[in-house]
């Protein structure tokens, strides 16, 4: 059996885990972008500082290069506690000081935990790149569980970066 099989083993689990993630992530969208119609449709005096919103779920492939890359044993448990982006959205604004009212808005957004705040903005990283990161969580509903929260990462940044 050996490594084969046990990637095959990890493989599958992560597939079941994934599909929470999508779950959490699709959530999480209908929110955003209900919020992003509202504001285009005019619900408020203000423009909307969205201009895109796209989510992905990470491939199991780099899910293991992640892991490999920190260290990470390669096993459920491990990316559960670990690897904390496996669900991701994009948020693009107009402007970078739409950044900030994007934030505000979705820390208002009861169906949206923010955990941690990595700011990109203020201090690029060493490559330039620029962008507010949140650490979130998403309430899903997992059969014979119950509600679990499932992290997500928020990346918001304006189109010119």
């Amino acid at each position: 059996m050996g490594e084969e099989f046990y990637l095959t083993e990890v493989e599958k689990e992560y597939a079941v885990y994934a599909s929470e993630c999508n779950r959490a992530v699709r959530k999480a969208m209908a929110t955003l972008t209900n919020l992003k119609e509202a504001m285009d449709q005019g619900y408020t005096d203000e423009r909307t500082p969205f201009d895109s919103i796209d989510w992905r779920i990470k491939s199991f492939e780099s899910v293991v290069e992640k892991c490999h890359r920190k260290g990470y044993e390669l096993n459920i448990d491990i990316i559960k506690d670990k690897v904390h982006d496996i669900g991701g959205i994009r948020i693009i604004t107009p402007f970078r000081d739409d950044i900030e009212i994007v934030e505000k808005l979705i820390r208002n957004c009861p169906e949206i935990t923010i955990k941690k705040r990595k700011d990109y903005v203020s201090t690029p990283k060493d490559n330039g790149y620029s962008s507010l990161h949140l650490d979130a969580e998403v309430s899903v509903l997992i059969p014979e569980v119950g509600y679990v929260s499932i992290p997500l990462e928020i990346q918001i940044r304006d189109k010119a970066m």
